[in-house]
């Protein structure tokens, strides 16, 4: 088992002989991962190692043991990921004239709301926003 640094488990390892496919043993590290509390399970037979977050994903192979640093930032991922609709889009943005076909202003460094300037042209851009930088080639 490894722990994470304040001494949580994070992922068990299944251990199998070389003769046998560590996949095939996918069954048996669920249940003991469960009850430990560990998110995370490696499955490897010595030559080949499997990564799974178990209540996500499918396993995969991978080409060593992940750090405890990595596992831990994995865990805090997965601990505050939240739906995309659940979050809040800011009505504040930049001034570009790029693919939203508009600008906001922007004086110092606040930024006001977008609104449709009263010298909106055909194209869609208003003649107040700044030029587009000169693209290298």
């Amino acid at each position: 088992m490894l722990l994470s640094q304040n001494g949580r488990p994070l992922a068990i390892i299944e251990a199998k002989r070389l003769a046998i496919e560590p996949y095939a043993a996918k069954h048996q590290a669920p249940p003991y991962a469960k009850s430990l509390g560990a998110p995370f399970i490696f499955l490897t037979n010595g030559e080949l190692i499997y990564f799974w977050d178990y209540t996500n994903d499918d396993a995969r192979i991978v080409n060593s043991f992940y750090s405890r640093r990595d596992l831990e930032r994995l865990a805090h991922l997965r601990e505050t990921k939240r739906p995309l609709a659940t979050i809040a889009i800011p009505e504040f943005s930049t001034c570009d004239k790029g693919n939203n076909g508009g600008c906001a202003s922007i004086s110092g460094s606040v930024c006001r709301r977008w609104t449709r300037p009263s010298n909106w042209t055909s194209d869609g851009f208003s003649s107040s926003c700044p030029p587009a930088p000169a693209r290298r080639t």
